[in-house]
């Protein structure tokens, strides 16, 4: 980095014949070139001195410096200096050499390269750019375009698109296509937030969004992001489903958190693909009577799956931190920048992250704004305060004046969406009809009974234990129904879970038993989540009797249906979550509850 400013002055006709805006274009070269090492550092004019250049060789290494760098520069055919090099360019810029770096510097590439050395740099040069698709290819970073299949096709639900998802399917184009119209179409992209209950199909509405957003902006692929590891495992099932259906195998797609590598979607073997939830069924006949099923393995190749490389893939599944250190100053930053430029960015459970996580996520929406980054927001208890902070953060990074966003709100509407162009600032949102008809469509009245309790170790009828007793007493005497406790600590949820195996142990019930926390090592943890939401959810045999014990790991993401649902003492936002686990999907009511 300190030498790079002599060696481009001298290249450039010295410093001399160099403009003050081109002098500050060197300097933000030089620090490119220090921080694709992993962490960026000021270039200060005091390492110009003569006592710098002296620990970095003094004159003679200087003159092999220019004289290195002058054989590329001719052979790149003498390239003048940009105008201006702004900083989230030179991100980018130093997020492409560090992947450049780590490509070219492979070993059985280097070995490659030694076994048959050219005789000049011209040759050399030209053979690595025509290996250089061969390189992106093995290394899983060309992408592979999908095939749109219907609504109910590419989702694999039997039912079409509620009046939320047809809204987004066709308001949402209609809102870009007017944009176009009236003329006012920047390289800002824009951000949508979508706001409905639990259960009320997010999911599929942010993947339809971001079809027509990669179309409309030309984005290839998305980063999916949740709050936990389970909910990330769960969602990254649920994705390879629907890309399998749309054609993306080949793709890879990636499960982005710091336990990816125990999970069964990264395994060898092929029933470690079936149980990460990726299956077609193929629709030629093979021997008599029967349609051949093949695997559609969405694996990644190996080297996709090394450290800080996952999030790089065509699309990706995993927990916010691995793009919130993109805005953080750890090493390699701004690979996990370029990762997410070119896709969209869909951020599940918007509200669940701590102050300190909201103004990361502010930062880093903020830069996709300059990047022009399409974001998709979701979330079923979004505060609105939140929600406009985030999207000014947003316009900002996009351009706009921070002073003329101070005093604007922009409501969305629930349920439904916003959408909020980059460019103009615009906004456009679900047409009321269809909001109205989301409303009717979802109704649904919850009965909430509040049990008063000792907490502690209490004992007698108020104890936690006993009144928990009481109210699954229906599910452990019948040995139907699906039940699901909610505690707020794990040693609470043990406890639970002790104190009602006991109760099924002596009742002889046949109730099926669960417990899922956190604190349960990754495998474990994954094989758990997989039995307790096997048949608790869209598809599946549903159990006939069962109760699960968990902690808020639960709560968000995770496909649950439960019959009667049981939870702590907890925030009204949290239990309005929680409260979406019950009676999710549409389904015949389970006798013992009838009249409840």
């Amino acid at each position: 980095m300190r030498a790079v400013p002599e060696v481009l002055a001298v290249l450039f006709g010295g410093v001399d014949s160099l403009t003050e805006a081109e002098l500050e274009v060197v300097d933000r070269i030089a620090e490119v070139v220090g921080g694709h090492h992993g962490c960026f550092h000021r270039l200060d004019p005091v390492h110009a001195g003569p006592a710098y250049r002296s620990l970095l060789g003094g004159v003679a290494w200087a003159e092999q410096r220019v004289a290195h760098g002058g054989a590329v520069f001719g052979m790149l055919g003498k390239p003048k200096l940009p105008g201006s090099f702004l900083a989230p360019a030179a991100v980018l810029v130093t997020g492409v050499v560090i992947l450049a770096d780590w490509l070219v510097s492979q070993e059985g590439y280097l070995k490659e390269r030694q076994r048959s050395m050219e005789p000049g740099l011209e040759e050399h040069f030209a053979r690595s750019c025509r290996d250089a698709k061969r390189l992106v290819r093995e290394a899983g970073l060309l992408p592979v375009g999908l095939q749109r299949p219907a609504f109910a096709e590419a989702y694999g639900i039997t039912d079409g698109p509620n009046a939320l998802q047809r809204s987004v399917v066709s308001g949402l184009p209609a809102a870009l296509s007017r944009a176009r119209q009236a003329g006012e179409w920047g390289r800002a992209a824009g951000i949508l937030v979508v706001t409905a209950a639990p259960g009320d199909g997010k999911t599929e509405a942010a993947l339809e969004a971001e079809r027509v957003l990669s179309d409309c902006f030309g984005t290839r692929g998305f980063a999916f992001l949740l709050p936990t590891m389970a909910t990330s495992d769960q969602m990254h099932g649920r994705v390879a489903g629907v890309l399998a259906r749309q054609g993306g195998v080949g793709a890879g797609l990636t499960l982005t958190h710091s336990m990816a590598w125990l999970s069964a979607a990264y395994a060898g073997d092929g029933s470690a693909v079936e149980s990460g939830g990726v299956l077609v069924c193929d629709g030629d006949e093979e021997g008599e009577g029967g349609a051949a099923r093949r695997q559609a393995d969405m694996r990644p190749v190996q080297w996709l799956r090394g450290a800080k490389r996952p999030l790089l893939a065509q699309f990706a599944v995993g927990t916010i931190d691995q793009a919130l250190m993109g805005v953080l100053p750890v090493r390699h930053s701004a690979l996990r920048l370029l990762a997410l430029s070119g896709k969209t960015l869909i951020v599940d459970e918007a509200h669940a992250y701590d102050p300190y996580m909201q103004v990361l996520l502010g930062r880093l929406l903020n830069w996709l704004g300059a990047f022009g980054v399409p974001v998709v927001l979701l979330s079923a208890t979004l505060p609105a305060s939140v929600s406009d902070r985030l999207i000014r953060e947003y316009l900002t990074g996009a351009g706009h004046r921070p002073r003329a966003l101070r005093g604007r709100s922009f409501p969305v509407p629930y349920p439904g969406w916003l959408f909020v162009d980059g460019s103009t600032g615009e906004c456009a949102q679900i047409d009321e009809a269809s909001r109205q008809e989301q409303v009717r469509q979802r109704r649904m009245l919850l009965k909430v009974q509040v049990e008063p309790v000792v907490g502690g170790a209490a004992s007698g009828e108020r104890s936690r234990l006993a009144v928990l007793e009481r109210v699954l007493a229906p599910v452990l005497e019948s040995g139907e129904g699906c039940a699901l406790v909610v505690c707020n600590t794990v040693s609470e949820a043990q406890d639970t879970f002790t104190h009602v195996k006991g109760l099924v142990s002596g009742a002889g019930s046949p109730v099926d038993l669960q417990l899922l926390h956190a604190r349960f090592p990754g495998d474990v943890r994954e094989e758990r989540t997989l039995a307790v939401t096997s048949g608790m959810g869209r598809s599946g045999p549903r159990p006939v009797g069962r109760v699960v014990v968990a902690t808020q790991v639960v709560e968000q993401s995770l496909d649950l249906d439960a019959d009667v649902v049981v939870s702590d003492l907890a925030p009204l936002a949290l239990l309005l979550q929680r409260a979406g686990r019950c009676w999710r999907h549409e389904r015949t009511l389970s006798p013992i509850f009838l009249g409840s």
